[in-house]
C-alpha cells in the first residue's frame, strides 16, 4: 500500500485482530443457524465481531491517512506540478521517501490519486478496497510456500527433479529466476499445483445463485446461497486417484487430457475470483525457484502428520517444521 511496515506491536495487534475475526466468520460458516441475523445478533459473536471490525476500520484509515499527508507534502514541494504527474509518473516512492524514483505506484497511490478527480470514490470506499487486497493477501501465499516446502522436504525424489530442472535452465549461473523463466519450469509448476491442490487456502466459499438452478433432483433457488467444498473437489477420487497422495506428475499436460476444468479450482473461478492470483502464482515460482536452487529441505520424521485448521483460510495447527541446509554445489 505504499506504506512502510508497521512495527511489531501494532503488526501483532493487526494479525490478532484479523485471526479473531476470521475464527467469527469460520463459525458462522460451520453453525448455519448463526447465519440468521437476530440469532447472530443475541449471540456473544456479535459485540465481538463489532470490535474486531472497528479496530480493523481504524488500522485502514489510519493508513489512509498517512497516505493522504504524503499527498499535501507532495502538491506543496510541486505546485507547479500535478500530484497525479508525480505520483504516477515515478515521484513517490513505496519507503515514503518523497524525492526518490518508483516505477510504478503503489495501489493505495492510485486510489487517492482517482479519489481527487472524483468525489464519489470515499474513503470507506477506500478503506474497503485496502481491506480487500490486505485481507485475502494475509498469510495466503505464506501458507501456500510452507506446505509447498513440507511437501517437497517429505517427498527428495520429487525435489530432486525439480533441483534438475532448475539446473538445466540456470546452470551455473547466479542470476535471479524471472517471469521469462516459467515456461521452462514445467516440473515446478506441476509441483506447485499439487501443493495447491493438496493444501488449498480457501478451501470453503460462497456463492449466490442468480437464478434457480438444477442440481441432481434438487431445485436450489434463486438468492439462495451455497457452501462450494473446494477441498473436497480437489480430493476427489474420480478427478485424482490416491488423491490424499503428493503427485505432481497429474499436472504434467498429458496427465490433465480430460480432466473437468474446475476439478482444480484453487483460487476459485469466474468474474469473482481471486483477484490476485496472478501475482500469487508469480510469486510463489520465483522465490520457490530462487531458494531450491541455494538450500535444500528435509523433514526430521517422515511420519510425522501435518495438521490443519480453518480460520476462514487453512492454517497449519503447529506448524511446518523443517530441515535446511545450503547447497554445496552452487555456484
Amino acid at each position: 500500500m505504499g506504506q512502510k511496515s508497521v512495527n511489531n506491536e501494532k503488526k501483532e495487534k493487526y494479525i490478532d485482530i484479523i485471526e479473531g475475526a476470521s475464527s467469527i466468520v469460520t463459525e458462522r460458516f460451520l453453525k448455519p443457524w448463526l447465519r440468521i441475523k437476530w440469532i447472530f445478533n443475541l449471540s456473544r459473536l456479535r459485540e465481538l465481531s463489532k470490535s474486531y471490525t472497528a479496530a480493523a476500520d481504524a488500522f485502514y484509515y489510519d493508513v489512509i491517512k498517512k497516505r493522504r499527508e504524503l499527498f499535501k507534502q507532495e502538491k506543496e514541494k510541486h505546485s507547479n506540478q500535478s500530484v497525479s504527474d508525480k505520483l504516477l509518473g515515478g515521484g513517490l516512492h513505496q519507503d515514503d521517501n518523497i524525492d526518490a524514483p518508483r516505477v510504478r505506484p503503489a495501489f493505495l497511490d492510485t486510489l487517492l490519486n482517482a479519489s481527487e478527480e472524483n468525489a464519489n470514490l470515499t474513503d470507506k470506499i477506500i478503506k474497503d478496497e485496502v481491506s480487500l487486497f490486505m485481507v485475502a493477501g494475509h498469510e495466503t501465499t505464506a501458507f501456500t510456500f510452507a506446505a509447498f516446502l513440507y511437501l517437497i522436504a517429505k517427498h527428495p525424489e520429487h525435489q530432486q527433479l525439480v533441483v534438475d530442472e532448475l539446473y538445466q535452465v540456470f546452470g551455473d549461473s547466479n542470476r535471479p529466476c524471472t517471469s521469462n523463466d516459467f515456461a521452462q519450469l514445467k516440473y515446478l509448476d506441476c509441483c506447485i499445483k499439487e501443493t495447491l491442490r493438496m493444501y488449498t487456502n480457501g478451501p470453503l466459499i460462497m456463492r449466490s445463485i442468480p437464478e434457480d438452478l438444477k442440481a441432481g433432483n434438487f431445485t436450489l433457488p434463486k438468492g439462495m446461497t451455497v457452501f462450494l467444498n473446494i477441498h473436497a473437489a480437489h480430493h476427489n477420487p474420480d478427478h485424482y486417484p490416491d488423491p490424499e497422495s503428493f503427485k505432481p506428475e497429474r499436472f504434467l499436460p498429458e496427465n490433465s487430457i480430460g480432466r473437468h476444468p474446475y476439478a482444480f479450482v484453487p483460487f476459485s473461478a469466474g468474474p469473482r475470483n481471486c483477484i490476485g492470483q496472478k501475482y500469487a502464482m508469480y510469486e510463489l515460482r520465483v522465490v520457490l525457484a530462487n531458494l531450491l536452487r541455494w538450500f535444500q529441505f528435509s523433514v526430521s520424521d517422515q511420519s510425522a502428520p501435518l495438521e490443519t485448521t480453518m480460520l476462514l483460510m487453512l492454517k497449519f495447527k503447529n506448524g511446518a517444521h523443517l530441515n535446511i541446509s545450503r547447497r554445496s554445489n552452487i555456484p
